[in-house]
């Protein structure tokens, strides 16, 4: 089956050679491109580090991280955050939830209140994760590590192969870019090409903007890649 990827392009070449494991062939087909940003480090203290992608541990220059950040204690999501904090220098995982409203209740039963966090996080995201630790007694400072940039449309092969209807899903590993997904298939006037396919969405975070375009969405039983793929072997994309 052909599946369409739309994530940057060093994710989205990983994803498409998993899928060629899988038996399946990627159609890589970027709608965001990440900006790294030169972040203004604030001053502090703090008591520890939050991060809830991967892409902001990615996005650190260890040159410019000041000393007093580097060994302090980590709150995360994601299983990949592991080996990039062991890359980084960081200071030590204390409590890594699979997403993101876990971890908001995990520390919240850890006892925050009171704690100054320092937020790695990037320049367009929901404001729901900073306010709930905030209501939970943390004081929350963001630092802008990266931008997730609307790349502008479709690319011309996507365009002809949802014309041609040769898609048979379509993966999104994000909210931001499954909003972009729809706002550039309007603009195309491809609405009626996609009535014959599924749409993956690695969380129902990312499936909600999909429901004003299509009834066919799937969403992955756990946020990551392998939970996501395994939606692929579903028997409605053989029917």
């Amino acid at each position: 089956m052909l599946v369409l990827v739309t994530r940057p392009h060093a994710d989205g070449e990983h994803t498409c050679r998993s899928l060629a494991q899988l038996g399946h062939e990627g159609l890589l087909a970027p709608l965001i491109e990440i900006d790294y940003l030169a972040p203004l480090w604030p001053q502090g203290p703090f008591d520890a580090l939050v991060v809830t992608s991967a892409e902001a541990l990615r996005c650190i220059d260890e040159d410019s991280l000041p000393q007093t950040l580097r060994h302090l204690p980590l709150y995360g999501v994601g299983a990949r955050l592991t080996s990039l904090v062991q890359d980084k220098g960081l200071g030590e995982i204390v409590e890594l939830a699979p997403r993101v409203s876990e971890l908001v209740t995990r520390l919240t039963a850890r006892g925050v209140a009171g704690q100054h966090l320092l937020y790695l996080a990037g320049r367009y995201r929901k404001p729901d994760f900073e306010r709930d630790l905030e209501k939970a007694g943390a004081f929350v400072t963001a630092v802008e590590l990266y931008a997730a940039r609307d790349v502008g449309g479709l690319s011309a092969a996507a365009v002809q192969a949802l014309e041609q209807r040769q898609i048979g899903a379509v993966l999104h590993f994000s909210r931001r870019s499954a909003e972009l997904f729809v706002t550039h298939v309007r603009a195309a006037g491809l609405e009626a090409q996609l009535a014959h396919l599924w749409h993956c969405a690695i969380s129902s975070d990312a499936a909600e903007p999909l429901q004003s375009l299509t009834r066919m969405i799937k969403i992955a039983e756990r946020p990551d890649g392998m939970s996501l793929f395994a939606l692929l072997q579903d028997s409605d994309f053989n029917s």
